[in-house]
């Protein structure tokens, strides 16, 4: 497992202040705060009268030019009609065509619609105001879909991928939320030596909110027969890094052996003055499966005194 920065920011995946593009009333407002919308929903209606009634009126003369432009071929194909009065004609009937796409996008931009699907916030404006150019309407946000940078040491870079997998969480050792990488920055930065990382992670149920702090953890493949130690057990010296490995010591065993010839006793007359109870004791068997070391508080037990007579 790897461990990211500690606090990264949540994002989402698209996130917009929609904005007017024409001057206008408000006619109608076609949503309310938190509202879902699909893609393309139209969320403002300005008044658009004047420009409507224009459109009509261009579409008319198109028409006609276009009956002209019908009438100057016929002619010419007849041979009572001059080339030049039907070049006339099929450019008046070419600029009217335009004249409606025109005026057609000036009537689109009365209406406001969202790019994408989303959740809406507050209504910015109000029915009946005045909007001029760029006048903001409302934030639209996608919540199904979010999106955490973060970064990582440059050490770590080789071991990341687009696809590999991320879990988040707000704190703690839950991160009930997963998610993928899709995108590694190809570049380090040269004063922190950290590496940014994207990564998307959904959002169906709206736990997620923009602008959280969370914690990022990703995923690597599970290594084989490794064993895992705290940082704290890792020495290092000048010969490099090390660790302190505690063996059990060595079980005493059984073993056959050859019973030695017994030799009588020294008469009790013989025995020396300066003897000492110990060097007649036997000495204590070993049994099987003792350990054959004592910890080193037992050696250091003192012995009992004896009484004074």
């Amino acid at each position: 497992l790897l461990v990211g920065m500690e606090k990264d920011v949540l994002d989402d995946t698209g996130s917009l202040d929609r904005q007017v593009e024409t001057t206008g009333i408000v006619k109608d407002i076609l949503f309310h705060a938190n509202q879902k919308v699909a893609d393309n929903a139209v969320l403002l209606q300005l008044d658009d009268a004047v420009e409507r009634a224009d459109l009509d009126a261009q579409k008319a003369q198109a028409a006609l030019d276009q009956t002209s432009l019908a009438r100057a071929i016929e002619l010419t194909r007849r041979g009572v009609g001059s080339d030049s009065t039907l070049d006339t004609a099929r450019a008046a009937a070419s600029a009217s065509a335009s004249q409606v796409t025109k005026l057609q996008a000036v009537l689109d931009q009365k209406q406001l619609t969202a790019p994408f699907g989303g959740t809406v916030g507050i209504p910015k404006i109000d029915v009946g105001q005045y909007l001029a150019p760029g006048t903001a309407v409302v934030t639209l946000q996608d919540l199904d879909t979010m999106r955490v940078d973060f970064t990582v040491p440059e050490q770590q870079l080789a071991l990341l991928k687009i696809g590999q997998t991320i879990r988040l969480g707000f704190g703690g050792e839950d991160r009930p939320f997963a998610g993928a990488i899709r995108g590694i920055d190809p570049k380090i930065d040269s004063s922190s030596r950290l590496v940014n990382i994207r990564a998307e992670v959904a959002n169906p149920d709206g736990k997620l909110t923009p602008g959280q702090f969370v914690q990022v953890r990703v995923e690597l493949p599970e290594e084989q027969n490794v064993l895992t130690l705290p940082q704290t057990a890792l020495t290092t010296s000048l010969y490099g890094d090390y660790i302190f490995v505690v063996q059990p010591a060595k079980p005493a065993e059984t073993a056959p052996a050859a019973k030695p010839e017994e030799k009588p006793a020294a008469p009790a007359a013989d025995k020396s003055a300066d003897a000492k109870p110990a060097d007649t004791k036997p000495a204590d068997a070993m049994k099987p499966a003792a350990d054959a070391a004592k910890p080193a508080a037992d050696a250091a037990k003192p012995t009992d005194k004896a009484a004074d007579g």
